[in-house]
């Protein structure tokens, strides 16, 4: 069996791994599953990118602040795989227990009774709505 999967490029030519893997079968009668491939460990398991690529991919969306479309165009894969990429580290820096609040602050832009209608384009006054107090 081959697996090939997309890996980090080397300047401006793109990398693919193909691995070759054996097809191990068990016949033990009370063993439930009848076949299976060897582990690698830069692809893991039914993966079409490297773990490298997944990392390198994460820390362009999340660290550079690359939108997603323009990271999955220039490593060659697709954009539901980029953005999975974004997630998986996402998650895991998300998942630390965040540092606890000393201070509270709030957004405090408007004072008194806030007001209803439309504002006039030229002016800038307020006109009243139909049906509302005012």
């Amino acid at each position: 069996m081959t697996a090939r999967a997309e890996h980090v490029p080397v300047g401006l030519s793109p990398i693919a791994l193909v691995v070759h893997k054996r097809r191990w079968y068990c016949d033990t009668p009370w063993c439930a599953q009848n076949s299976f491939t060897e582990q690698v460990a830069p692809i893991g398991d039914g993966a079409r990118m490297s773990e490298s690529l997944r990392d390198l991919v994460a820390v362009e969306i999340g660290d550079q602040l690359r939108p997603v479309a323009e990271v999955a165009a220039t490593h060659r894969i697709g954009w539901q795989a980029a953005h999975a990429a974004f997630a998986g580290r996402a998650d895991e820096v998300l998942g630390r227990p965040l540092e606890p609040v000393a201070v509270l602050g709030l957004d405090e832009t408007r004072r008194g009774r806030p007001a209803t209608g439309s504002r006039r384009m030229a002016t800038g006054s307020l006109r009243p709505t139909l049906g509302t107090p005012g």
